[in-house]
């Protein structure tokens, strides 16, 4: 996901202390992030979320799909190679589950905030 968040950031075009106080996280969070590549808290993304909506999150978490809502996305039908062992296919679909089952929490989370602010 460092990756990915670095990449989004050179999208921006800003730096990593503009990102950070944009979205009121400390700089030396979103470094450790990118640096050492610890996992990103659900506070942290929903503070992403909030500040740039754009993001499409599930790319952010997973890298599946484009960094932008709105641009196409990977669909299920072109991750299946019948080639491969159906055993390494069905482990990485379970992880797809698990990945969108965090995104679903840190989505949630990111409504509840956004509900308490109305």
């Amino acid at each position: 996901m460092n990756t990915r968040l670095k990449q989004f950031i050179n999208y921006k075009d800003v730096s990593i202390l503009s990102f950070a106080k944009k979205c009121g996280i400390s700089e030396g969070s979103i470094r450790k992030v990118l640096n050492e590549n610890t996992s990103i808290t659900s506070t942290s993304l929903q503070k992403i979320a909030e500040n740039f909506p754009e993001i499409n999150l599930d790319w952010l978490l997973t890298g599946r799909g484009s960094m932008l809502y709105g641009e196409s996305v990977t669909t299920a039908k072109h991750i299946y190679d019948p080639q491969e062992d159906p055993q390494l296919i069905i482990n990485h679909l379970h992880e797809r589950l698990a990945d969108k089952d965090d995104l679903i929490t840190a989505l949630r989370e990111t409504i509840a905030v956004l509900n308490q602010k109305k």
